[in-house]
């Protein structure tokens, strides 16, 4: 029972390449903190491959004006 997330092509990843990690926005794109300094907007059904020691310390979506802190 080993699932894998393979990219279907993109402009980012390459048909075939294994996504670690994403976020589902269904309405809208969001904005996250990674390791509470480095900050990527993602918008709406865009994917982002984590890199190693990668994690997720806030999100914000877009309309807020305010970072919500993930719980990991």
């Amino acid at each position: 029972d080993n699932f894998r997330l393979i990219s279907d092509g993109s402009e980012k990843h390459a048909k075939g390449t294994e996504v670690n990690g994403f976020y589902i926005c269904a309405h809208c794109g969001v904005t996250l903190k990674i390791n509470n300094k480095k900050q990527i907007h993602l918008p709406m059904g865009t994917f982002y491959n984590f890199k190693e020691d990668e994690k997720v310390t806030h999100k914000k979506y877009i309309g807020f004006e305010k970072f919500t802190k993930v719980k990991n």
